[in-house]
C-alpha cells in the first residue's frame, strides 16, 4: 500500500505482466485510517463523523513489459448529501434575517467501509444531539437581503430512504416593496414525499414560500384568491421571482392610480401578457399563469366572481381606513392574523380602470377617487364578444346599487369591458396547484 497527496506522484513497486486490483479512497484529510480485519478478504476502515466527502474506487490493472506504469485513479463519490433551500420569490420579499434552523440528527451519519466489496455498514449519527443546525452561506442581512438561501452540505453514509423530511425553520423577516418589513414565525415543514439518497448525488430540499391564497367559498374545485393585485416590475430579475408579481400590501399606498410609472405597470388590457395601453397587448396570455412558480396561477373565470360575490350578505364595504375604499369577504374560517388584520380577508380595493388605448397618464384612469365615490373593476378570463370581457365591478351609488351591510351604497356585478381598457388584475389558484 502507499499513502499519497492530490497532485503528487507517488513511486512504488509492481511486477511486469502481472494483474493487479487497485483499491483506491481518500477522505480530505491527512490522517491515515487504521485498516482492520483481513487484508485480503475483509479490509475495512472506520470513517470519519466529520462533515466531509469519501472518495473511493476498486478496479483491475494489467502491467505490461515496460519499467514504468501509470496508474490512473478515477474516484467516485461515496458519500450522500443533501441541502435545505428556502425560496421566497413567490412572496416577492427577500429575506433580511433568517432564524436558527434544524433538521433531525439522524439524517447524516457515518459508519465502516469495506475496502473489497465498497459496502458501509455500522453507521452511527454524526452528530451526538437531537439536531443538526443549518448554516446559510451566503447569509442573508439587512444590507444583502436574498430571495434564496442554501444551507450548508449534510454527507451521509446511510443511503436508505428518508420519509416525512422535517425541517425547523426559524422565523423569517422579509423586506417588503414599499421599504417596511414583515416578520414570520418559525414553524416545522414536512416533506411528505420520500425522499433518497443516493451515493455521490446532492439531494436539495426546496421550502418555496408563495403568497397567501384564502377560500372564499364551498364551492368545488376549491378556488384559492390572491390577496392583492398583479404587478409588472420590468427591471425585475428571475432571480428576485421575476417580473409578474404581487404587491406585499393591499393597500393603495403605491400611488396606483395617480403616477403614469405606476399605471403603466398596474392596469391590464383583457388576457394581457403586458400591462399598459396599447392594443397589441390585447389578448396575447393569461399574465397571472406568469407569475412565480409559473403555471400555479391564473385569471378567475365569471363564474369564479359570482360564487365569491355571492350572497350579498357575505360582502362588506370598507370604511375611511385606505386612500381608496374597497369591498371585501372573509374566507372560510381557520386563518391566522398577521399585520395587516385577518389573514382569511380578500379585499379589492377600488382603482378605478383606464379609458385610454394609447396614454397611461393619470388622466386616462376613469371612476379612482380616495374619497370612496370610485369603482373597482377587475378582469375575469371569460369574453363577452371579439371587443369585450366580463369583468368584477364594484359599484358606487348608481340605479345598480344596493345596500351592502353598513349602509353603505356599493354594489358588486359582472358587468362587460372593452378589451382594450385596462382594469386591475387579481389571480387565482386551486387548492391543488401547490
Amino acid at each position: 500500500s502507499a499513502n499519497t497527496s492530490s497532485g503528487q506522484s507517488t513511486p512504488f513497486k509492481i511486477s511486469r505482466n502481472t494483474e493487479y486490483t487497485i483499491i483506491a479512497f481518500s477522505w480530505n484529510n491527512t490522517t491515515v485510517p487504521v485498516i482492520t480485519g483481513s487484508a485480503s478478504s475483509n479490509p475495512t476502515i472506520a470513517t470519519s463523523a466529520t462533515n466531509q466527502e469519501l472518495l473511493y474506487n476498486k478496479f483491475d490493472i494489467q502491467t505490461n513489459n515496460n519499467l514504468s506504469f501509470h496508474i490512473p485513479i478515477v474516484f467516485k463519490r461515496q458519500r450522500a448529501s443533501f441541502q435545505v433551500e428556502v425560496d421566497t420569490k413567490g412572496l416577492f420579499a427577500p429575506i433580511q434575517t433568517i432564524g436558527s434552523s434544524t433538521v433531525p440528527t439522524g439524517y447524516a451519519q457515518y459508519g465502516s467501509l469495506n475496502l473489497v466489496t465498497g459496502i458501509f455498514n455500522g453507521f452511527s449519527n454524526s452528530n451526538a444531539g437531537t439536531t443538526m443546525s443549518l448554516t446559510f452561506n451566503p447569509a442573508p442581512s439587512v444590507a444583502t437581503p436574498l430571495y434564496s438561501v442554501v444551507a450548508n452540505q449534510y454527507f451521509t453514509m446511510n443511503t436508505t430512504v428518508i420519509n416525512n423530511f422535517s425541517v425547523n425553520l426559524g422565523a423569517i423577516r422579509l423586506l417588503l416593496d414599499n421599504g417596511t418589513t414583515r416578520d414570520y414565525s418559525g414553524m416545522t415543514y414536512i416533506f411528505s414525499n420520500p425522499i433518497t439518497l443516493e451515493r455521490g448525488k446532492i439531494k436539495r430540499v426546496r421550502i418555496q414560500l408563495v403568497a397567501t391564497a384564502k377560500t372564499l367559498t364551498n364551492t368545488t374545485p376549491r378556488i384559492r384568491w390572491a390577496k392583492t393585485n398583479l404587478y409588472y416590475s420590468p427591471n425585475a430579475t428571475e432571480a428576485q421571482g421575476g417580473k409578474y408579481r404581487m404587491r406585499n400590501h393591499n393597500s393603495n399606498i403605491y400611488s396606483t392610480a395617480t403616477s403614469e410609472s405606476v399605471i403603466s405597470n398596474e392596469y391590464w388590457n383583457w388576457n394581457a401578457l403586458l400591462p399598459g395601453a396599447d392594443v397589441a397587448k390585447t389578448n396575447t396570455g393569461d399574465p397571472c399563469a406568469q407569475v412565480y412558480p409559473a403555471g400555479t396561477w391564473r385569471l378567475p373565470t365569471r363564474a369564479e366572481f359570482e360564487d365569491a360575490f355571492t350572497p350579498k350578505s357575505s360582502i362588506f364595504y370598507a370604511g375611511s381606513t385606505d386612500p381608496a375604499r374597497y369591498m371585501y369577504r372573509d374566507g372560510l374560517s381557520g386563518g391566522i392574523y398577521d399585520s395587516e388584520g385577518t389573514d382569511r380577508r380578500v379585499a379589492f380595493i377600488n382603482y378605478g380602470y383606464r379609458t385610454s388605448t394609447t396614454s397611461n397618464l393619470p388622466s386616462g384612469i376613469s371612476n379612482y377617487s380616495a374619497d370612496g365615490l370610485g369603482y373597482g373593476i377587475y378582469w375575469s378570463s371569460t369574453s363577452v364578444d371579439a371587443n369585450n370581457g366580463y369583468v368584477m365591478q364594484i359599484i358606487h351609488g348608481g340605479a345598480s346599487s344596493q345596500t351592502i351591510n353598513n349602509g353603505s351604497s356599493y354594489n358588486t356585478v359582472i358587468n362587460s369591458l372593452s378589451k382594450n381598457g385596462g382594469a386591475s388584475v387579481r389571480c387565482v389558484r386551486t387548492a391543488s396547484s401547490l
